[in-house]
């Protein structure tokens, strides 16, 4: 693989930068090299050139972005695991899911663009990603399990993955449809209740997002129906009367068609 390393100018910057503007709008198998050089008004062999290929260029746009948003998730779980309590599984989640907050400042990006841009990698098939970022995250995420494991023994490891699996990826289609008319923080609580109540369940998940518990009505198992006998009174329905059908009148037109 090509080196992998984020310019800090210059016109493999500029590659990177229009890249990574048209996986925000389009998504990475969209993007073709014309469209990114185009961007630009570069030659079309400058991919090639500065990158290997457009896949070691869309390596860089991944590696730019997860770098930052692993190394941020690393330092939050660090964080919990030296706290006495060791982190309960709302605050595991809710590490996990502010590292992304946190990760937009230390590659200087803006907030909504650089979660759109997380979101489009975090949703991209493993299957064809570079084995150092499938490595890379698949640390990540086992550290995070393993955690959540030790924080709630009654459950099954197979299920702990599962269900993180699913909020992982619920997680990164979120990212990607960001909305626009509403806070990026305020949105990170709902993730975080969403993963919390898919992973252990909605009385964990209480603090995060309360919902009204005020006791429901009893329902009686059969209502009771009275008899026939209780009846007092029976109505009678009238019949109906048919009106007698109105003869056609004959048009003027007809007269005009038949009277030669």
């Amino acid at each position: 693989m090509r080196d992998l390393k984020v310019p800090d100018s210059g016109p493999k910057r500029k590659l990177l930068d229009a890249t990574e503007r048209l996986v925000v709008e389009k998504g990475f198998d969209l993007v073709s090299v014309r469209d990114i050089t185009g961007a630009i008004k570069a030659n079309v062999a400058a991919v090639n050139y500065h990158f290997g290929s457009r896949e070691g260029l869309m390596d860089l746009v991944m590696l730019h972005v997860m770098e930052a948003v692993n190394a941020a998730r690393r330092e939050a779980l660090q964080n919990l695991m030296r706290q006495e309590s060791r982190g309960s599984v709302e605050e595991m989640v809710e590490a996990y899911v502010n590292s992304v907050l946190d990760a937009a400042g230390h590659v200087e990006m803006d907030l909504p663009f650089f979660l759109k841009l997380a979101g489009r990698v975090m949703v991209f098939p493993t299957a064809m990603m570079s084995q150092a970022l499938v490595n890379e995250r698949k640390q990540v995420n086992d550290a995070y399990v393993q955690a959540l494991a030790a924080a709630v023994p009654h459950m099954q490891s197979a299920d702990i993955e599962a269900g993180w699996a699913f909020f992982d990826g619920g997680l990164g289609q979120s990212l990607v449809n960001l909305k626009a008319d509403v806070s990026p923080k305020i949105q990170a609580q709902q993730w975080v209740g969403f993963g919390v109540r898919g992973l252990v369940g909605r009385e964990i998940s209480e603090k995060t997002d309360p919902v009204d518990r005020a006791p429901q009505p009893e329902v009686p198992d059969k209502a009771e129906v009275p008899d026939k006998a209780e009846v007092s009174e029976i109505v009678e329905i009238p019949k109906l009367v048919k009106a007698p059908k109105a003869k056609p009148k004959k048009s003027e037109d007809q007269s005009m068609m038949f009277d030669f």
